[in-house]
């Protein structure tokens, strides 16, 4: 099936391109900070921005204002210097930030505004602009991103309708299945794999999915990871999605899937849906010192910044309007290879310096049970499952026990 993707803030941004072509005037903004954030770096394409913001979290409030760090990441643990960023500088930090101001600029600003409403209590603050003198016809109303909500959800139960819920247990078993073709065709090619992350600790803790997991990951080093992009051939059961096959595919790492399966994938504001999958992380390597680890490591999370801040801005504005294409942003990973380096780690969505391990620890493998199958992990696990988890044969509580929880389904 491929992916199916949709922005969250297309309705959004529409109606705001739309007032906007025939409208010049200083913008208000009242709504949410990130809508609003990705709605300034999408209109700023446009020559225009967003003149005043006050937020439906603190309408009447202290206002604050952090706009040059407000991009969405995976990881929101994660603190990326976006201004190390030449991209992310002009078009995002270069952007002129929406000044935060109580709700009265409304009465200083008058009608010489449009005012964009994108909120549940668009009723009230309607009410609040009249009585302040400003004209019904220079009031705009958004769809607020509940609404969005709504709107995605529908399109998506329309994907659902001709299939059927799965359990956890189905889910593990169909990826499991999944985890069985990618190891036959990397063996039949030659390839080198490793089961990654929660995969690894659950074929050491339980010979088998660690029990309320509901994912696999595996590793490959990045040559073996380029070869697989490049000669894997799609058949009637199994896809390989990578953005150079699918343009609409919003990872830079690949993922293999299940037809006839589909996983809705809930980000912001970009929702996608495909099939159940695998994940699959290309290892990199590391310098030695820990201060040139480090410079990767923000190279690595730069460029994710900008690969999201791409993916939340292309729905809204089209290819043609981007100023930068994907392919641009990873020609500024600065890795190097797998097989040059002391210190490996993966290119990854969540970026940590735990993850980083010894070349001599991932270079000998041993065979482990997986389920039903024998499958390769690194000879040197211990040190780097303890690196990861900690104590990793103990139970973490319950409250730890990280689960993803995307609805996945089967066509009926």
């Amino acid at each position: 099936m491929s992916v199916k993707r949709m922005n969250l803030l297309k309705p959004v941004f529409d109606l705001v391109i739309q007032r906007l072509k025939e409208d010049d005037r200083d913008i208000v903004w009242y709504g949410g900070r990130q809508t609003m954030s990705i709605m300034n770096d999408s209109i700023k394409i446009f020559g225009r921005h967003i003149k005043y913001a006050i937020f439906d979290e603190e309408p009447f409030g202290e206002l604050k204002l952090n706009y040059a760090w407000n991009i969405p990441l995976v990881n929101r643990y994660i603190h990326v210097d976006i201004s190390k960023s030449k991209i992310l500088s002009q078009y995002h930090l270069h952007t002129p930030a929406p000044e935060a101001r109580h709700f009265s600029v409304s009465k200083q600003l008058g009608n010489r505004g449009v005012y964009f409403i994108s909120s549940e209590r668009a009723d009230s603050m309607i009410n609040n602009l009249e009585e302040l003198g400003i004209n019904r016809e220079n009031i705009c109303i958004l769809p607020s991103d509940n609404t969005c909500m709504l709107l995605n959800k529908e399109k998506e139960d329309c994907c659902f309708n001709t299939m059927r819920e799965l359990k956890t247990e189905e889910i593990q078993k169909i990826e499991f299945q999944i985890l069985v073709q990618f190891k036959d065709f990397c063996e039949r090619h030659n390839l080198r794999y490793l089961l990654a992350g929660g995969t690894m600790l659950g074929a050491i803790r339980h010979n088998g999915f660690i029990p309320w997991d509901d994912d696999i990951d595996v590793y490959m080093p990045d040559s073996d990871y380029k070869k697989l992009v490049e000669l894997y051939k799609d058949d009637d059961d199994f896809e390989l999605l990578h953005y150079t096959r699918d343009s609409s595919y919003p990872f830079y790492f690949a993922k293999l899937t299940k037809k006839r399966t589909a996983i809705s994938h809930g980000g912001y504001p970009v929702h996608y849906i495909m099939g159940i999958y695998i994940d699959i992380f290309p290892l990199v390597g590391f310098p030695d010192s820990e201060s040139e680890q480090k410079l990767q490591w923000e190279n690595e999370h730069i460029t994710m910044a900008e690969w999201y801040w791409y993916q939340d801005l292309v729905d809204l504005i089209g290819t043609s309007h981007m100023p930068i294409s994907k392919e641009n942003i990873l020609q500024g990973l600065k890795t190097i290879p797998f097989d040059n380096a002391n210190m490996i780690g993966p290119v990854s969505v969540i970026l940590q310096k735990e993850w980083l391990s010894r070349y001599s620890d991932f270079n000998e493998t041993i065979e482990k049970r997986f389920m039903d199958g024998i499958f390769r992990i690194p000879a040197g696990y211990d040190q780097h499952l303890t690196l990861r988890y900690g104590n990793y044969m103990e139970l973490p509580p319950e409250g730890k026990r990280v689960v993803h929880g995307f609805p996945a389904y089967m066509e009926k």
